[in-house]
């Protein structure tokens, strides 16, 4: 069996408040669905997060709904900032670091983050992968642009002769851009301004907000696809399209 879908149903007995403080804490948007009265669904990362109005609370055994986050302390420390009863940070040595904190109806999350393998004392970059490169009229002012107003980590800036011949820009939920100036004889023409990105989030309308707000040339609004996901498009000062999106993709395919 491949599962197509994946929908976590929670019962709650005040449907309006639980709508309120599950936005706040895992940062959503208004509900993607509500198919009938009393009944919303969020679509959030990989999974259908669905709240059900009921008079009663459950009895009995309760499921857990566990959730991995990129950095579980920093969630921690937000939540805990958002007034949430959250419990301690604990740590299971080579694997996870979790934390265990209830809804208002008293069912039970986890927050979790994977730890990677240690392989050596010495510092390194990621794991092999893709990166999409950009060269730039301004290479510093698209660094502050994307950091800026997106949230992306500058991670390096090698500077030689007062341009950017090398730059690192690092995505909070996975991937990058490596970016420079522009110029003539380099081996590596790209027209600036010719560019274009995808970037997978789960805080797409957050995003969309900042965006909006902070007076960005908005390219496609923010709109939600056939497949459920939602997608917003904009320019950067340079000309180049940035995609943010909640689509991460379809699952890898193993075996044969």
């Amino acid at each position: 069996m491949y599962p197509l879908s994946v929908v976590l149903g929670l019962s709650v007995t005040d449907l309006g408040r639980s709508i309120d403080w599950y936005r706040t804490v895992f940062e959503l948007g208004p509900p993607d669905l509500e198919p009938v009265d009393g009944l919303v669904e969020f679509r959030h990362g990989p999974i259908w997060l669905q709240l059900v109005q009921s008079d009663q609370r459950p009895a009995g055994a309760k499921a857990v709904a566990n959730f991995e986050v990129a950095d579980v302390a920093a969630e921690r420390d937000r939540l805990a900032r958002l007034g949430v009863d959250v419990g301690p940070l604990e740590h299971v040595p080579g694997a996870i670091d979790y934390v265990e904190f209830a809804d208002p109806d008293g069912n039970p999350l986890i927050l979790h983050s994977t730890l990677e393998p240690a392989t050596s004392e010495v510092a390194s970059g990621p794991a092999a992968q893709v990166w999409g490169t950009v060269k730039a009229r301004d290479a510093r002012a698209l660094i502050d642009f994307l950091v800026q107003r997106f949230g992306f980590v500058e991670s390096a800036a090698f500077v030689d002769d007062g341009r950017i011949v090398h730059a690192q820009l690092d995505w909070p939920e996975g991937g990058g851009v490596m970016l420079g100036d522009a110029r003539d004889g380099d081996g590596w023409t790209l027209t600036p301004g010719t560019a274009g990105f995808y970037v997978a989030s789960e805080r797409v309308e957050e995003l969309y907000a900042a965006a909006s707000t902070a007076g960005v040339t908005i390219h496609k609004a923010l709109a939600r696809r056939d497949d459920g996901s939602r997608e917003f498009a904009v320019r950067d000062p340079e000309g180049n399209l940035w995609s943010f999106g909640s689509y991460r993709g379809e699952p890898r395919r193993t075996g044969g």
